[in-house]
């Protein structure tokens, strides 16, 4: 995904009080914005693949992958699914394209109720409880140290 441009937030001859120019704290928030924006560096390595892997879907299907509506989304999980893939897995790809309809400034399909019913419905069909690795007892530390 291609990093997005904000657009300023308060025009540059806006005060506040002593302290001057709304425009000086923009240009320190900066760091803070794309540190939101980038996320950790596993996170973007996974989310770029989803998204490619979304993209191709889309190019091998003719559909749009930005906006992408609903049907799409709908496809693509039900691909995903019958691929095998864990509802975990499938919930992170849908991440990444919220992702991208966020930094292009979209809505995401995935907010629309017709959606989130049809999950609900691949949770129930699909979904697996994942497995909670075991405590971490006092006899593992002193195996440990």
């Amino acid at each position: 995904m291609a990093k997005q441009e904000l657009a300023p937030v308060v025009e540059a001859t806006q005060t506040v009080g002593p302290i001057g120019h709304l425009k000086d704290f923009a240009e320190r928030a900066a760091r803070y914005v794309a540190a939101g924006l980038d996320g950790a560096d596993n996170t973007k390595e996974a989310y770029a693949g989803d998204w490619k892997r979304f993209n191709q879907w889309c190019l091998e299907y003719n559909c749009s992958p930005l906006p992408a509506d609903v049907p799409t989304l709908v496809g693509f999980v039900t691909y995903l699914t019958e691929l095998g893939r864990k509802t975990a897995t499938i919930r992170r790809h849908i991440a990444s394209i919220i992702k991208a309809h966020k930094l292009a400034g979209l809505p995401s399909p995935s907010t629309e109720e017709r959606f989130k019913v049809f999950m609900e419905g691949v949770s129930r069909v699909e979904g697996v409880r994942q497995h909670q690795a075991p405590a971490f007892t006092l006899d593992h530390f002193k195996r440990v140290i």
